[in-house]
């Protein structure tokens, strides 16, 4: 239970996301704890014997680093005076290479290079590839790309998803469903103001009928080309309401949740889930 009686537990994980010249640390909270020792080396096997850093809150900046040598870290927890055992033990090397970090909250911090490409998709005429740094269209096999950012509509520059038809161009994107009908020069962004569960959409598939985004807060489907949306999540049978994809074919519509795949029959009404 803790680190001897009366001792507070541990925090159960820490992340470490760098930065240039410096790490960031994150840790979820521990109930009635305020206060949190960090523990650091330059070699692996932190112990409380290692530098310390007293006091500190989640998330907490660790500066005046060096480039390209990794640091690894532990966290205690403090309940007047008594210490906790150490964390498990987390790690990361700064560098100035530009990145791009959002809270997941299973894990703490992801990291992301700016630029990096994370999902394509192609049609007959053009080559779409969602990155850290915008939508990337390509319009003679990839040889060269025009980028579009929140500039040109999109709800973010993250863009995590995407699809496109014949007539429109989807971007999944953390800031919301991006929707483009001029073959992505521009777009008009959809929101939870719109019926998304949520406006971070991890993922985008499209029929001749509907639209189904992949939030983190449910499935989110649309009959009307994605004008509005209605909302599904784990009262209609999802296994969780963190969907990380979707995919319909004419007859069934699957989700990939945080509580295992659910498979609908009717359209997107209700969901059996698979574990």
């Amino acid at each position: 239970m803790g680190g001897g009686l009366g001792a507070p537990i541990p925090p159960s994980y820490l992340s470490v996301a760098h930065r240039n010249a410096s790490n960031i640390l994150a840790w979820p909270a521990v109930p009635g704890v305020t206060s949190y020792n960090v523990y650091w080396s330059t070699s692996p096997g932190v112990t409380k014997s290692s530098n310390k850093i007293a006091h500190v809150t989640s998330p907490y900046t660790h500066g005046g680093l060096t480039n390209g040598i990794a640091y690894y870290y532990v966290v205690t927890a403090l309940i007047l005076g008594r210490e906790s055992v150490v964390s498990t033990q987390g790690s990361n090397a700064p560098t100035n290479s530009e990145f791009f970090t959002f809270p997941q909250a299973a894990v703490g911090f992801v990291d992301f290079p700016i630029g990096g490409a994370f999902a394509v998709f192609a049609t007959d005429t053009a080559l779409y590839a969602a990155t850290t740094a915008g939508l990337a269209i390509s319009n003679d096999g990839g040889t060269t790309f025009a980028t579009r950012t929140t500039a040109n509509g999109l709800g973010s520059n993250f863009v995590y998803g995407l699809y496109a038809t014949s007539t429109q161009v989807f971007a999944a994107t953390q800031g919301g469903l991006s929707i483009s009908t001029d073959g992505g020069a521009s777009f008009s962004n959809r929101t939870t103001a719109s019926g998304l569960g949520s406006n971070f959409v991890q993922g985008v598939y499209a029929t001749p009928t509907q639209v189904f985004a992949a939030t983190q807060g449910g499935v989110s489907i649309s009959t009307d080309g994605g004008a509005s949306f209605s909302n599904r999540t784990t009262a209609n049978g999802l296994g969780g309401n963190l969907v990380y994809g979707v995919y319909a074919t004419p007859t069934q519509v699957f989700a990939a949740t945080n509580g295992g795949l659910s498979i609908s029959t009717d359209g997107g009404t209700s969901f059996s889930n698979r574990t």
